[in-house]
C-alpha cells in the first residue's frame, strides 16, 4: 500500500499504475514536455491526504498520486533493485524505461525503484518523490 494525495488531473481518463507528468501548476499531465516531474497513479492507498472533496463531481476532477511507499506499475520487464525513470515516447506521451545505474539527469526523472516484479509481469515500485 502507499500513501497517495489527491491533483487535479485536467479530465484525463488515468489508469491505476500509470506513470504520470505533473505541470507546473500542480495539475497532472500525459505530455512529457509539459511536465515538471513525475509520479505513479496509486492503485490502492492505504492512505490517502487532503481529501477535502464535497461531492463524486469533484472526485472526477481528481486522482489519486502516490507520495511514497509500494505500488505497482503499468510498466513491464523489469528487474528488482533496477530504477524506474520517465522518458519522452515518440508520440510525446510519457513512458517508462527501466536502468540499472542511472546518471543524474536520469535519476532526477526517477519515479522509484522495483522491489519486485509482480506475477502478471509488472513492477512493484518503492516510490521515489523529487
Amino acid at each position: 500500500a502507499d500513501y497517495a494525495e489527491y491533483d487535479y488531473n485536467n479530465g484525463l481518463v488515468i489508469k491505476k499504475g500509470d506513470i504520470v507528468g505533473f505541470k507546473a501548476d500542480g495539475t497532472l499531465t500525459n505530455v512529457y514536455s509539459e511536465s515538471i516531474r513525475f509520479g505513479v497513479k496509486s492503485t490502492d492507498p492505504a492512505i490517502v491526504g487532503g481529501d477535502r472533496l464535497n461531492s463524486e463531481h469533484e472526485r472526477g476532477l481528481v486522482d489519486r498520486v502516490a507520495y511514497s511507499g509500494k505500488v505497482p506499475v503499468n510498466v513491464y520487464d523489469g528487474v528488482a533493485g533496477q530504477y524506474l525513470i520517465a522518458r519522452e515516447h515518440t508520440n510525446g506521451s510519457i513512458l517508462g524505461e527501466f536502468v540499472d545505474t542511472p546518471s543524474l539527469a536520469e535519476y532526477l526523472s526517477c519515479i522509484g525503484r522495483v522491489n519486485k516484479v509482480l506475477s502478471d509481469g509488472r513492477a512493484e515500485i518503492a516510490v521515489i518523490v523529487h
